[in-house]
């Protein structure tokens, strides 16, 4: 189904669970989208629509491939698990150089997309990028989302004071806290990609909010450490970066750095 530029498409997984994927535009280079855990694939259908002006955007429901993964038997997916879900789709033409786009939480498999894919992905722009895969125990960790989920309790208009704009995740976890953590905690738990940055080569924009209460600025910043090309834009007065904030912010590294591709790769 298409809608206003963007196509809506239902594709057959490995197993024959449907996985969700919005697409637009048809030249340039491949642009992976890759949305965070509080929002959809599709929700940000204006960001979607302009980054079609700049190549064939592909952004997949990471949830339907977590899905997919399950229906074939598989648990407790991995970040990598996801990334070979997707992988097998075949959606993209992979002669054609790709970049990626990703909110939070999409940059866990971003990174690994990346990782895996080190001769396609020649860029990545990731907004407030989380990064489980830091060399740091999961119990190191847990205080820091306890303190995310506490955060959750707080009413719309101390976000809106706080953090300059609504918070998707922090809605998701008043409906249903038990399991977005659950389910969170386990994807970290089981992540198999703690080695993912030193294998990661492309260039890569961070960008952060200057507000921003849920990532942590060190784990931005070993991030940015650990990679061999990366930088860190702070963006002013958000907090973390959810669909809604002022997304040219987003799109104009994006349109520099995809124009500055000829959008077919190199033959080896």
């Amino acid at each position: 189904m298409r809608d206003k530029g963007i196509d809506n498409l239902i594709i057959s997984g490995p197993s024959g669970y449907p996985i969700s994927v919005a697409k637009s535009g048809s030249e340039g280079p491949n642009i992976l989208k890759l949305h965070a855990a509080g929002t959809t694939h599709n929700a940000d259908a204006e960001t979607i629509r302009r980054l079609g002006e700049e190549g064939e955007v592909w952004a997949p429901s990471l949830f339907d491939l977590i899905a997919s993964c399950q229906h074939r038997g598989i648990k407790s997916p991995t970040i990598g698990d996801m990334v070979n879900e997707f992988s097998s789709l075949e959606l993209m033409n992979r002669n054609k150089k790709t970049g990626l786009v990703t909110d939070s939480w999409g940059a866990d498999f971003g990174w690994e997309y990346a990782a895996r894919n080190r001769r396609e992905v020649e860029w990545m722009v990731a907004a407030s990028p989380t990064g489980w895969p830091l060399g740091r125990s999961l119990t190191d960790w847990i205080p820091e989302f306890i303190r995310m989920m506490y955060d959750a309790s707080r009413t719309p208009q101390e976000i809106q004071k706080n953090d300059a704009g609504t918070d998707p995740l922090m809605q998701q976890f008043r409906k249903d806290k038990a399991s977005v953590l659950h389910g969170i905690l386990n994807l970290a738990a089981n992540s198999d990609s703690r080695d993912v940055f030193p294998r990661v080569e492309t260039s890569v924009v961070m960008l952060r909010g200057v507000k921003d209460r849920y990532i942590p600025l060190y784990s931005t910043q070993r991030i940015a450490a650990s990679l061999s090309h990366a930088g860190v834009a702070i963006v002013s007065p958000h907090g973390h970066l959810w669909p809604g904030f002022d997304r040219e912010q987003l799109i104009r590294p994006v349109v520099q750095l995809a124009r500055s591709t000829s959008g077919s790769r190199s033959p080896s």
